[in-house]
């Protein structure tokens, strides 16, 4: 028999480290590379919000939940709109709560977020940038998910006018926020990076600015951005396209892939631009596309198929993870569409194709979500659902523990949305497994789209007692050291294994021969994985 091991990230993200920003930490420059808190290379990828001022229904939390768990970002860069109609200049508390709005969305969800000021005259507007990232880096310089752009563009202005601009922005951030990384654009658009090359800014953490589009930008550019890195400034490519400059045109798949692989060996962090329906070739949705991120293939566009799949292949680390992909952060929303293990529903699309929510709930249906919660809290919950039947009854399961029931009514059609009260519990800190059980008349009970978690504190935690020790015997797992109570083994969906009451400490579970991820759920104590046999 040989057992193998789940990578050790998988032990951290039992301990709560599931998310990107709880692997790799505060961000800082070292040499010509953005590093880790371990000081590896952080290789961002994501995708870059449209203007702020033009796209703002994009511009939510369920978005930012569904892309990170469907398209696996690890960054999302918010474009707050200066100049044109409706931007900041104009409308400055508007533009500036969308802005805040988005960032803790991202925060909550553990991804990095790009606060950029997006501009392409910064220099003229350099005072209201000082005052919008003085408030910004006083309320957020602590979360290390953070990373200011303080100048998207710099048209034809020469080198020395941006770094005038930059140098009392920058101070007016370090003011309140010493650490985080700081990106400078350079000119014309962002594609000179060799001129900071020769003439840095005076600072720690400070990168640069590299904006390309592939079918505008190929061999020169990148020849130009091996220069930079060459004098050892670092470059992170905030905005870039698979299209021309202008944002549509011809797409350039081919060109496209040198790009991508030129930054994975240079180990380049990026942001594609971007996630819109604007009727152009860059936008990485087609129009009319949900605004809340559950997109099917037909909600893509051919460049959204291309650069959700490339973060999704470069983003591999999230699979090595117990906890998913589907993890859900509570308090928060639980997609029906996120389940990490279904036993009879199955996902359906809403009738424009917009939108994807759990169907073909039926009588002894379940399904499963893995939660993590960073506090003890007591939770409570409502459900959005949809009926043109009586509805059915649910039965809650907390790392295989009823804690609840509750009942859902019918709607008077299968798309017919309302919010239905759910039930309290109360939740330990650290990751569980969440099992709903349907029961019923008969078939197609009620459609599931989400579940709104809010939370309440509970009293401190009391410090934790020495924790119990296990080892593993062929097939039978043994425990000594747990306090009094039952002993539980769950696979990933929440389904029980086995279970032995703990007498004087000591308790047996049989493992299944069948390969798998198995959790060891002790009384007290945080569910932990198992090595998976094979």
């Amino acid at each position: 028999m040989k057992v193998w091991f789940a990578w050790a990230g998988a032990c951290a993200a039992l301990a709560g480290a599931a998310t990107p920003v709880e692997v790799h930490g505060r961000l800082s420059v070292e040499g010509n590379r953005i590093v880790d808190d371990k000081g590896d290379p952080a290789d961002l990828r994501g995708m870059s919000m449209f203007w702020s001022n033009w796209s703002g229904r994009f511009w939510n939390e369920r978005l930012v939940q569904a892309v990170r768990e469907d398209w696996k970002v690890s960054v999302l860069r918010a474009a707050m709109g200066v100049e044109p109609d409706n931007g900041y200049l104009a409308h400055p508390t508007t533009q500036e709560a969308r802005v805040r709005s988005f960032v803790d969305a991202a925060i909550a969800n553990g991804l990095y977020v790009i606060v950029d000021w997006h501009d392409h005259n910064a220099q003229d507007h350099r005072d209201q940038a000082i005052d919008f990232f003085r408030r910004m880096a006083r309320d957020y310089g602590k979360y290390p998910n953070v990373i200011w752009e303080i100048f998207n563009e710099p048209e034809r202005v020469e080198w020395g006018v941006v770094k005038g601009y930059a140098g009392p922005v920058i101070d007016a951030i370090r003011a309140e926020d010493p650490d985080n990384l700081i990106v400078v654009g350079t000119p014309e658009w962002s594609a000179k990076v060799d001129l900071p090359a020769d003439d840095p800014i005076t600072g720690s953490n400070i990168a640069y600015t590299l904006h390309f589009y592939a079918a505008s930008h190929d061999q020169w550019l990148r020849d130009r951005a091996d220069y930079a890195l060459s004098k050892g400034v670092a470059l992170f490519a905030t905005e870039w396209g698979t299209c021309e400059y202008s944002g549509t045109g011809r797409l350039d798949a081919a060109e496209t892939a040198n790009w991508l692989a030129w930054m994975d060996d240079r180990h380049i962090s990026w942001a594609n631009w971007s996630l819109n329906d604007k009727a152009e070739t860059c936008s990485a949705l087609q129009g009319g596309a949900s605004s809340y991120g559950t997109w099917n293939d037909a909600n893509l566009s051919a460049s959204g198929r291309i650069v959700r799949a490339a973060i999704r292949e470069r983003n591999t680390w999230y699979d090595d993870f117990v906890v998913r992909k589907d993890t859900v952060a509570v308090p928060g929303t639980i997609l029906g569409s996120s389940s990490s293990d279904l036993e009879g529903p199955r996902l359906e699309a809403s009738t424009d194709g917009s939108s994807r929510h759990l169907a073909y709930i039926d009588d002894g249906a379940a399904a499963s979500w893995t939660l993590r919660a960073d506090r003890a809290s007591h939770l409570s919950t409502t459900l959005r659902t949809a009926s043109a039947n009586e509805g059915g009854s649910v039965r809650w399961l907390l790392d295989g523990a009823e804690v609840a029931r509750s009942s859902v009514s019918g709607t008077g059609g299968w798309e017919s949305w309302k919010e239905q009260p759910g039930p309290s519990f109360s939740v330990p800190s650290g990751v569980h497994v969440l099992r709903l059980e349907f029961s019923g008349a008969g078939t197609g009970l009620f459609n599931l789209d989400a579940i709104a978690v809010s939370a309440a504190p509970l009293a401190a935690e009391a410090t934790a007692p020495r924790a119990p020790a296990w080892h593993r015997d062929g097939n039978r797992v043994w425990v000594e050291g747990a306090a009094a109570g039952t002993a539980r083994l769950l696979d990933a969906g929440g389904r029980l294994l086995d279970q032995a009451p703990v007498r004087d400490g000591r308790a047996s579970l049989t493992l299944p021969v069948e390969p798998g991820v198995r959790l060891l759920v002790l009384p007290g104590q945080t569910p932990r994985l198992l090595p998976a046999v094979r």
